[in-house]
């Protein structure tokens, strides 16, 4: 499918060929389940089974699963609050990112996440490194990947505001890119991978500035209260 293969990472770039590529894929061992029952991992709880899902830790074994398998249809898993299983089983083949493709990374003025991270860990991790502007994402229930596909966001911020750059797996010529924050076109509720869905949302670098723990946990609990007025007018009978 492709001759070169770029893998980018923070410190350093493999460079291979596709026989080598091929040969290091052999040797890899990720985690599958065939016949899967996915109600634990959609927010419905939907029973719905799948013929295989995947588990990748890392975007080494989530290529692996593409070139494997070119032909196999296959659907993407977050944090699975925004998918409604309507079938009870799939033919596809699921790739799961919740609790396996989910580090998280201090860097210089921000952090990293890898697109199964959910926003609850990165805004609480942020809050233990005393980290400030994920404050108000603290209570919307998605994964990094989602957020960014859809802008995730409230009338106080979107994501847009302090995504820097993306990293993402374009599966028209199987190579790793990555793409800056102003050309994602985000828009409201929108943005380039929503448009182009066949591209795959690997990692992203956040801009953040340092604050206080204190001011920075009674902010993401006051975004957490507004949350629960909101839920509670939606409930009022009319």
């Amino acid at each position: 499918m492709y001759d070169i293969v770029l893998w980018y990472y923070d410190d350093y770039c493999i460079e291979s060929d596709k026989e080598k590529s091929v040969t290091f894929f052999s040797e890899m061992s990720i985690k599958f389940e065939q016949k899967l029952n996915l109600k634990k991992y959609n927010a419905y709880c939907i029973d719905s089974v799948c013929s295989k899902a995947w588990f990748p830790k890392n975007e080494l074994e989530l290529l692996t699963i593409y070139d494997k398998n070119p032909d196999k249809k296959k659907i993407i898993i977050g944090n699975g609050n925004n998918i409604i299983l309507s079938k009870k089983y799939y033919e596809e083949e699921f790739i799961i990112l919740n609790d396996c493709f989910n580090v998280i990374q201090i860097i210089e003025n921000g952090m990293t996440a890898e697109a199964g991270a959910t926003l609850q860990q990165l805004s609480g991790t942020a809050l233990l490194n005393s980290l400030s502007g994920l404050e108000i994402f603290y209570d919307i229930p998605s994964s990094v990947g989602g957020a960014i596909v859809m802008n995730a966001g409230t009338k106080d911020g979107e994501i847009k505001d302090i995504v820097i750059k993306v990293r993402y797996l374009d599966l028209a010529d199987m190579r790793v890119k990555e793409i800056a924050k102003e050309k994602i076109e985000f828009g409201y509720r929108n943005s380039f991978f929503q448009k182009h869905s066949n591209n795959i949302i690997l990692k992203a670098w956040f801009n953040l500035r340092k604050g206080n723990q204190v001011d920075i946990l009674k902010k993401m609990e006051q975004c957490k209260e507004k949350s629960l007025v909101r839920i509670e007018i939606c409930h009022i009978p009319v």
